[in-house]
């Protein structure tokens, strides 16, 4: 596919099977120069690849293993990641909403978050290049992760606006976006949300909707577990 130099393109593949009745639709976004943040994580690669060689372990990919127990130590209190796991979250523009309990666990290449009773979020700003307010695109992947006997967690995730702009629905909240709802595998969830009049000042959280308060505050400390 050749370069794009303008806005994102967007296409859908669908593939049927006349046998077996079955439909799959798979989207494929191409980013142009209109991208104001993108982050594929790649800036873990570094961190797992010091944890892989000095632990003898080696980190683990849930989503690619299908394996909800894979490796995912605590990059706040390991001995190979503590060092340098802050300041590489800074760097790449994220601020843990809920820094004190720890909950941000690397996969390859993807953050885990939360743990039983304690949740968390990962707030960035994605709107500082902006020059005036404007409309943007807000799109992202997540999957639920699972307990044991793979039954997904019931998550579902909420984008909040901190700053200016609204999302089409005209609030600060988006509409909950559902998880797979499909034990014993996980699956991708891509999210795509349109959000007006942001500007440099917008900052992003994605948040477990069961952490909203009427209010507007998160209360971190749900009973439950919301793991994505």
């Amino acid at each position: 596919m050749p370069a794009n130099g303008g806005a994102s393109r967007d296409v859908k593949l669908v593939f049927y099977s006349e046998k077996y009745d079955y439909t799959k639709v798979v989207s494929i976004s191409q980013l142009g120069n209109d991208v104001l943040f993108a982050d594929n994580f790649d800036w873990l690669e570094p961190l797992i690849a010091n944890y892989n060689e000095k632990s003898g372990k080696k980190i683990g990919d849930a989503m690619g293993e299908q394996n909800f127990s894979s490796n995912a130590p605590n990059p706040y209190s390991d001995a190979n990641l503590k060092n340098d796991f802050p300041a590489a979250l800074a760097a790449a523009g994220y601020t843990d909403l809920n820094a004190s309990a720890k909950v941000l666990y690397p996969q390859a290449n993807y953050m885990k978050h939360c743990k039983t009773d304690n949740e968390t979020s990962l707030q960035f700003s994605p709107c500082t290049a902006l020059e005036s307010a404007s409309n943007i695109v807000l799109d992202f992947d997540w999957f639920a992760h699972a307990k044991a006997g793979f039954i997904i967690d019931p998550v579902n995730l909420v984008a909040v606006i901190e700053g200016d702009g609204t999302f089409e629905n005209g609030t600060k909240y988006s509409d909950v976006q559902k998880n797979q709802q499909v034990d014993g595998e996980f699956h991708w969830v891509h999210a795509k949300l349109n959000i007006v009049g942001a500007t440099k000042d917008t900052k992003l959280n994605i948040v477990p909707d069961v952490c909203i308060k009427e209010d507007g505050s998160y209360n971190w400390k749900v009973k439950g577990v919301y793991r994505y």
